[in-house]
């Protein structure tokens, strides 16, 4: 099993790339988080960086649980580390889900849900195959900033809600409202960290990405 800390100093090293690939006016992880579905894109990037560092494991990008008695698929999960036992059994160890709002989004019980039904994904796993499984599910926030532009709200996503929320008097505070939101959450047998990142620049928007990564004690 791969410790918390090391999940996120690769994380931290992804963040690191990502702003050295970016200039003044373009900034990747803006450009990425701004107009796409974000989770792809560290998904990718974490299994390639964890798969590099331990040879001795598989990094699946992505892992499909099977029922072995019906063959039919379960479900899904972002990234699994999983060991070799020998040559034709193989024995996940570790889930790492990914999870990617706008930082309104935390006005809505939606967020959490999505959280905890991962949460409860990984422990079933663990249920059906009868070993303790790490569960580690990484939550990452975009704030784009700025006044409202024409640029398209099909190449912004959610332009108008992000508008909306820069526009209320009784505006959230990012990301100390976020913390807040999932420690009010969140039991004793978890721990959250905060990965901090600097604001960028996209289609002259400034934006801002805040990392969470959830694990049990």
């Amino acid at each position: 099993m791969i410790e918390i800390d090391e999940i996120i100093n690769s994380i931290q090293e992804i963040i690191c790339k990502a702003k050295k690939n970016s200039t003044l006016h373009f900034d990747e992880l803006a450009y990425i988080f701004s107009t796409s579905k974000s989770e792809s894109y560290i998904r990718d990037n974490l299994a390639m960086l964890l798969q590099k560092k331990y040879r001795d494991l598989i990094i699946a990008r992505e892992y499909l649980d099977k029922d072995l008695q019906s063959g039919k698929s379960n479900e899904r999960f972002d990234i699994c580390v999983i060991e070799r036992t020998t040559e034709n059994y193989i024995k996940p160890l570790q889930i790492i889900e990914l999870k990617n709002w706008y930082c309104h989004d935390i006005r809505q019980k939606k967020v959490w849900t999505a959280v905890e039904e991962d949460l409860n994904k990984i422990n079933n796993l663990s249920i059906r195959t009868g070993s303790i499984i790490g569960g580690i599910v990484v939550v990452t926030f975009t704030h784009v900033m700025g006044e409202l532009t024409n640029l398209h709200s099909g190449i912004i996503k959610y332009q108008e809600d992000i508008y909306k929320d820069l526009q209320r008097k009784s505006s959230y505070k990012y990301p100390e409202d976020i913390l807040k939101y999932f420690e009010s959450k969140l039991g004793s047998d978890f721990c959250i960290k905060e990965i901090k990142t600097d604001q960028g620049m996209y289609q002259e928007r400034l934006v801002i990405n805040y990392f969470y990564v959830i694990s049990k004690k």
